[in-house]
């Protein structure tokens, strides 16, 4: 797996998860993956490394409501 987007049914906000890996072969087990809006589970599988979980679009968004100057 390297990236895969999910639509959380909680809250409804789509996030992408990644699979990191050690540089060494171990044991696969069973990870979960979870919202970083709600904490609600929004994915499951198996790896001997980790799932990293990021929002998407809240950093775009942001950026607009930015004014430079600050007043």
């Amino acid at each position: 797996m390297e990236k895969i987007n999910v639509e959380c049914k909680n809250c409804h906000s789509e996030s992408e998860i990644r699979e990191e890996k050690l540089m060494f072969s171990e044991i696969k087990i069973m990870e979960e993956a979870y919202c970083p809006e709600c904490e609600e589970k929004i994915y499951e599988g198996e790896t001997d490394g980790w799932f990293h979980v990021q929002k998407l679009g809240k950093k775009d968004r942001a950026d607009e409501e930015c004014v430079y100057p600050m007043p």
